[in-house]
């Protein structure tokens, strides 16, 4: 209660103290400032408060007693990648599909399984790299894999009328339009 001296002078803080004697049990007078005093049921209120907050943390500690984190952390990336990975290979796969699909191949299982798949891949913009590089390679090397667009052929005639096949121009009959096929 000596701090109230310089605030109330001498003569008020003895009319004070003598006021409050015998009063001691019922009123506690305290310098807030100093943050010296905290109410009893703040403090108990802040202890109920800390005791509960432990007891959560504890319990979820033992959830995960025995958990290794970084086996965990390791895991998600692993599987991240692996979805990555996944993902660009489907798109590779549709891609390499599309470009065989328009390719002309006589057999499309034939030429994805010359295909080297390691080469391709897809860039930022989104086009496939590698492909188109491969399929012209193995038209060079193995064109019988591969169909040529149709020639124009002369109008089909299936009457009656037949000449000399080495001066023809006109078809004639079934014979003669696979002979003119296999000419060339």
């Amino acid at each position: 209660m000596e701090f109230l001296k310089d605030v109330l002078g001498v003569d008020l803080y003895n009319q004070v103290a003598e006021a409050l004697k015998g009063h001691e049990k019922d009123i506690k007078l305290a310098n807030l400032a100093t943050g010296d005093y905290v109410s009893k049921g703040k403090y108990d209120s802040d202890l109920q408060a800390r005791d509960t907050r432990i007891a959560e943390l504890t319990k979820e500690v033992q959830d995960y007693d025995g958990v290794d984190v970084k086996k965990l952390q390791q895991d998600v990336a692993d599987w991240q990648k692996k979805y990555t990975d996944d993902i660009e290979a489907e798109r590779i796969a549709s891609k390499v599909q599309l470009a065989v699909a328009k390719s002309g191949a006589r057999s499309e299982k034939a030429l994805l399984g010359m295909l080297d798949f390691d080469k391709i891949t897809i860039g930022d913009d989104g086009e496939v790299k590698g492909l188109d590089e491969q399929i012209a390679d193995i038209k060079k090397e193995d064109d019988f894999l591969f169909t040529e667009a149709p020639k124009p052929k002369t109008q089909v005639n299936l009457g009656g009328k037949h000449e000399d096949p080495a001066t023809k121009t006109e078809i004639n009959s079934i014979e003669d339009a696979v002979a003119d096929y296999y000419k060339d």
